[in-house]
């Protein structure tokens, strides 16, 4: 049991650092999302000469994007009560701003190589890899919740009518 307090305790503390990993880790998977798209693109569509240097530009310009905007929208929390409605909202909102960004920076930069379709699939890929990585972030960390790690400490001041409040804090072991 007090392994478990322990435990439980280092992962409080560690919070911050384990958020700016987890956006430093999205952050990878976008990029991965990037070239993923492009060799998509390039399979499924048309080819595409991804040997320019404007592809490995906008793949670095990428990486400032994504760390602001991902900080920005604190998707690098790992919630306890945000629901998925939530976070599809914020995701979406976050990877449609970045992609603007991205068609922006194409534009201003005169990149004619570089194909609207790997655009395209790169920002509905993203969404789809970093809005999957939360919810299988959020399942893992409800499963070590539930077997009492991740939790936090509460004091209570209440009376009588507030035992069913209390008895449903102590049920509810997914809260933390």
């Amino acid at each position: 049991k007090l392994q478990m307090k322990n435990s439980a305790g280092m992962l409080k503390e560690r919070e911050p650092v384990l958020e700016k990993l987890s956006i430093v880790f999205q952050t990878f998977l976008t990029v991965a999302c990037f070239f993923a798209s492009i060799s998509i693109v390039n399979i499924f569509s048309h080819p595409i000469d991804y040997t320019t240097g404007q592809y490995k530009i906008i793949a670095f310009l990428i990486v400032p994007f994504w760390i602001l905007l991902l900080d920005q929208f604190n998707l690098g929390r790992i919630g306890r009560l945000k629901m998925y409605s939530t976070l599809f909202v914020e995701y979406f909102t976050a990877v449609t701003i970045g992609t603007i960004l991205i068609l922006a920076t194409i534009m201003l930069l005169d990149f004619h190589a570089v194909s609207r379709a790997v655009i395209g699939v790169f920002a509905i890929l993203n969404f789809i890899v970093l809005y999957g990585y939360k919810f299988a972030l959020s399942a893992i960390m409800k499963y070590f919740r539930r077997r009492g790690m991740n939790s936090r400490l509460i004091l209570i001041i209440a009376d009588e009518d507030s035992d069913y409040f209390i008895d449903s804090l102590i049920e509810t072991k997914d809260w933390g």
